[in-house]
């Protein structure tokens, strides 16, 4: 692998006079790399043409295990305050604020990014809707709703362009919203 050139080679071990096969990405990361630097190098361009009002999507593919989830959420983490204050008494939620600032996800980074953006505009109204999609085996899955067994259906209409029909989305203020 050579991230620095957004490369990897691949070769097979059981046949060595193969040649090696070339993938190229505009990046690459490892094990080793920071969140934030993901997320700006990444994802912070992509926001923010969002916040200028072009439609934008974030998707994380590949097999189980290899770190998809981790990079989304992050860590979360929380202080036995920062629970109660969040939760009352009810300290086994596992969502929230990640105590670490490098152990923020991509959906985290994206929200503080989109609010403080908010926050520091004057002349500009803003709407933000959330929705949590996960798609599992070839299956969408709404992680919001309170009812797993909705099958959800992805539409295309010319006004609108390709949606997912049914997908529970709600409106939020700030990024304490969008973790709970």
């Amino acid at each position: 692998m050579y991230s620095d050139r957004g490369l990897v080679e691949l070769k097979n071990p059981k046949e060595l006079q193969e040649p090696t096969k070339d993938f190229t990405f505009d990046a690459i990361y490892n094990e080793s790399s920071k969140q934030l630097d993901l997320y700006d190098e990444t994802f912070r361009d992509l926001v923010d043409s969002v916040l200028n009002g072009f439609n934008g999507t974030i998707f994380a593919y590949g097999q189980t295990g290899t770190g998809k989830t981790y990079t989304m959420e992050g860590s979360f983490r929380f202080t036995c305050a920062e629970a109660q204050i969040i939760f009352g008494n009810n300290n086994s939620a596992i969502l929230g604020k990640p105590s670490i600032a490098e152990e923020r996800g991509v959906i985290y980074n994206c929200f503080e990014h989109i609010f403080q953006h908010i926050a520091q505009s004057r002349n500009q109204k803003y709407l933000v809707r959330a929705s949590y999609l996960e798609i599992y085996q070839e299956e969408l899955r709404d992680l919001l709703s309170k009812d797993d067994r909705v099958k959800l259906e992805l539409k295309e209409k010319p006004d609108v362009g390709v949606y997912v029909k049914d997908l529970t989305t709600f409106l939020t203020k700030s990024v304490e919203e969008i973790q709970r």
